[in-house]
């Protein structure tokens, strides 16, 4: 655990863009024993959904728990509030795909192990995210 905040199975949780399903899954995380305090998102749309649910439960962004998405779409400066989100290199990424494809077709070898790239994401702080208040017992 880094910071020790420790890994919490119970937090990881799959879902889709659908609205409702951002519903059941924030209906989930607010029926846990310990609910989280921020959700992180794989993608923006599905947190703009998760916000959208909190919404209509009467929750607050950041109030009541933190979202962050990841991708900066467009809309996500523009929502209420702004998306917090992690901004991808498209650029970079298409760049070094190619390059690898490119690489593997001009010189393909079936033992070559496979590459791994990592690339850095940027953080576009906005306003959906703030630091966690103590939670009452």
């Amino acid at each position: 655990s880094r910071r020790g905040i420790p890994f919490r199975p119970e937090y990881v949780r799959h879902s889709s863009l659908q609205s409702p399903k951002a519903g059941e899954l924030l209906d989930y995380f607010r029926g846990l024993p310990e609910p989280p305090t921020a959700v992180f998102a794989l993608y923006d749309p599905l947190a703009l959904s998760f916000i959208s649910a909190m919404k209509e439960r009467g929750l607050r962004v950041p109030g009541d728990m933190s979202v962050m998405g990841f991708g900066n779409i467009e809309l996500a400066a523009h929502a209420s509030p702004a998306l917090t989100t992690l901004d991808e290199p498209l650029e970079e990424i298409g760049k070094k795909g190619a390059k690898l494809l490119l690489d593997r077709i001009e010189g393909y070898r079936h033992a070559d192990p496979p590459r791994y790239v990592v690339l850095q994401a940027e953080l576009v702080q906005r306003d959906s995210c703030a630091a966690a208040t103590p939670q009452s017992s």
